[in-house]
């Protein structure tokens, strides 16, 4: 009988001390093997992990050369910065010629804007260079003008191509503007397009501008074979000649398309969203 009465306080005092040892450790920020409690591993399988997705917004606009002085491009910035493009794709803008002094559109906007920019000539006009140019809030990693096919005695016309690192993944933007007069002229162009698209698969693209032909006309159908039209995706815009297209079986995927009319020349932008997948 005493000898089972001391055991069992021999058990509660070595009990005790373990407690007090353990209450002691946390004090100090020990955590002692035998205080430590212990966990269940799940054996459920992990989920499949989600694809790494974003988006980002680009807007196509013709200036129609209406951006002349300093004033302009400040109405036009505040504009811009409204709307928040990711990157902005402007036809009919113009720099001085080579050689010439005058005011330099694209350096302007850049600025009032706070955006990156490059400009890709398509021909002499009124004293200036005037062509296509592309704008970004990211940086324009590369760039270059590609020229575009043209008749005999024909305006000339020329692509501005740049590489955008967008952070999850870099994707190729051009702005352009297609002939006005021949249909002909026109698919002549956006074969052109076609082989830049194939010769430069290693970026996604995504090609804006003036096409000078409603949605339902013969070059949206031409385009549609290789790229898919985020003006599609609002009814309202079949009839806007500037047209915003991202090559099929891509990355890209346009989720939503918008109109914003511009009182500074009475001419409308249209904005599309895309999602990039990884």
């Amino acid at each position: 009988m005493r000898f089972t009465i001391n055991l069992v306080s021999h058990r509660l005092n070595v009990r005790g001390a373990a407690i007090i040892a353990c209450i002691a450790a946390a004090a100090m920020g020990i955590l002692l093997p035998s205080c430590s409690t212990t966990k269940e591993v799940s054996t459920k399988p992990a989920a499949a992990p989600k694809a790494l997705t974003t988006t980002f917004r680009i807007m196509s606009f013709n200036t129609i050369h209406a951006l002349k002085n300093k004033r302009d491009v400040a109405r036009f910035a505040q504009w811009i910065k409204t709307i928040a493009p990711d990157v902005l794709a402007l036809q009919e803008i113009d720099v001085p010629a080579e050689g010439k002094s005058g005011f330099d559109v694209p350096a302007e906007l850049a600025k009032q804007a706070e955006m990156h920019q490059f400009f890709g000539m398509a021909r002499y006009w009124n004293g200036f260079n005037s062509g296509n140019a592309l704008f970004s809030i990211y940086p324009i990693v590369s760039q270059r003008v590609e020229s575009l096919p043209v008749g005999k005695g024909k305006v000339r016309r020329s692509l501005a191509y740049g590489v955008v690192d967008l952070g999850l993944r870099s994707v190729a933007f051009a702005s352009t503007e297609l002939d006005d007069q021949s249909a002909a002229e026109r698919e002549w162009q956006v074969k052109a397009i076609f082989h830049l698209a194939q010769r430069d698969s290693e970026f996604p693209l995504v090609v804006c501008g003036m096409f000078n032909e409603s949605v339902s006309g013969k070059i949206a159908s031409v385009m549609m074979k290789q790229f898919l039209l985020a003006n599609l995706l609002d009814e309202k815009l079949s009839a806007a000649e500037q047209q915003i297209y991202a090559v099929r079986d891509s990355v890209l995927k346009p989720i939503a398309v918008e109109r914003y009319p511009y009182d500074g020349t009475r001419t409308d932008a249209v904005v599309a969203t895309f999602q990039i997948s990884q």
